[in-house]
């Protein structure tokens, strides 16, 4: 499980460093990829990127400034910081992210992206250049606010320079417990005493399009008193939401925050729409923001940040031996004869409550109470049935697990994506 972190992590001295490796981005809106009036394009970290100079006229927000871009002609014009989102204007955290920036920022910037992106703002109906900005000496300015907790990472889909070196930087500024981080930065907000938990089930089992409902945030209540969640917010990069009025959690429970559509009972709640906010890595360009739950005034309180980059131990890591029984083609035998098998090599206790095992495409959440005691194997069959503590069912219809052509691979991990232990099969897999 992915508890809150508040333990002393040393500070990277690599904060004032320029990025790491980009990633090109695929795509782009208007604008077009190719260089504009006053952009050149640059070799950046190895990446081909787009660069521009530019004055800098005035911060607007903690991700927002007006700039005047050398060379091409046509007037001030805004740029959001791309690669962050800070807090919105009433915030609690709007105002030391505006000051921060201004602080931060140098009078002549240095303006870079994969592709010349821009959006409309949906109030003004003004174009805003989607760009990263970085002071005349090379500082990147997305990443000093995310170091400081002022920030948060925010892949726009047009630029995705930097997502992993920002990831890193916000989880160690959720270790040092600054800035959203501090649980009273804003107030000392209502329960302070509570020991909650975030667990986030990123992967849906199937199509992730399909099964929205399979992706989801689980509030985790450890406290002995009920806590009312009333005017907290789930903040995922950008997007908030908001408990409805009335939702509690009982002490030793959960709830489950689902990203479909639903009818809302005491244990599960709906985000609604169509859109995958918990992308899966490796499945997309994807390389880590957060989830949050923040309190009425502002703090966060727990969170869990995917994949894992800071303090990424875990008690499970290389306690399993993994083991398949797979039904190459032509066996008659049904999905319960096909098994994968976790033997408990170490010498402890491994609690399983919340861990994942990633079967092919399929997913599967173990529950409280199930563990695996040293020298026990529990298995998984493919087929259906009713679980015990060492016998748990995927619920396939039909043979699930293919011979070595074409193979398949299997994963035992936690909610911040860390690997506890894998078996492949066939030439293409690996762990």
């Amino acid at each position: 499980m992915s508890l809150k972190r508040v333990g002393a992590v040393l500070f990277a001295s690599a904060v004032g460093l320029s990025l790491a490796a980009t990633v090109p981005a695929q795509g782009g809106t208007s604008g077009g990829s190719g260089p504009s009036p006053g952009v050149k394009r640059v070799t950046f970290n190895g990446q081909k990127v787009l660069q521009s100079q530019a004055k800098l006229l005035k911060v607007i927000d903690g991700d927002t400034m007006r700039v005047d871009i050398k060379g091409d002609n046509r007037g001030p014009v805004v740029v959001r910081n791309a690669g962050m989102n800070t807090f919105e204007k009433g915030d609690c955290h709007y105002e030391s992210a505006t000051r921060t920036l201004k602080k931060l920022s140098s009078r002549q910037v240095i303006l870079r992206s994969a592709t010349n992106a821009q959006k409309v703002n949906k109030n003004s109906g003004r174009n805003r250049l989607q760009r990263f900005v970085f002071t005349k000496k090379g500082v990147d300015l997305q990443e000093q606010m995310i170091a400081r907790g002022l920030a948060l990472p925010y892949n726009f889909s047009q630029e995705t320079m930097g997502q992993a070196l920002y990831s890193q930087r916000a989880q160690e500024a959720a270790a040092r417990g600054v800035g959203m981080f501090d649980a009273d930065a804003c107030k000392p907000g209502p329960m302070q005493e509570a020991a909650l938990d975030l667990v986030v089930h990123y992967n849906a089992s199937g199509n992730d399009r399909t099964n929205l409902n399979g992706k989801f945030v689980r509030i985790v209540n450890n406290s002995a008193a009920t806590v009312d969640l009333s005017g907290w917010y789930v903040l995922t990069g950008r997007q908030r939401f908001y408990f409805p009025g009335g939702t509690t959690i009982t002490p030793g429970s959960n709830i489950k925050l689902h990203m479909g559509n639903g009818t809302n009972t005491a244990t599960d709640l709906y985000w609604g729409g169509k859109e995958i906010r918990l992308p899966v890595p490796g499945n997309s360009r994807y390389q880590g923001i957060g989830v949050l739950l923040m309190d009425p005034d502002g703090d966060a309180r727990v969170w869990s940040f995917y994949p894992c980059r800071v303090d990424c131990g875990h008690p499970a890591q290389g306690a399993f031996n993994v083991a398949i029984v797979h039904n190459p083609p032509g066996n008659p035998d049904g999905p319960n004869d096909e098994t994968v098998s976790f033997t408990n090599v170490s010498g402890q206790r491994v609690d399983m409550t919340y861990l994942v095992a990633e079967v092919r495409n399929e997913t599967y959440e173990f529950q409280p109470g199930v563990y695996v005691d040293p020298g026990e194997t529990l298995v998984m069959r493919m087929g259906k049935g009713a679980p015990d503590r060492l016998t748990h069912y995927l619920g396939m219809d039909s043979k699930y697990l293919p011979g070595p052509v074409p193979g398949g691979l299997i994963e035992l991990r936690d909610d911040r994506a860390v690997q506890l232990a894998c078996y492949a099969w066939g030439k293409k897999w690996k762990c």
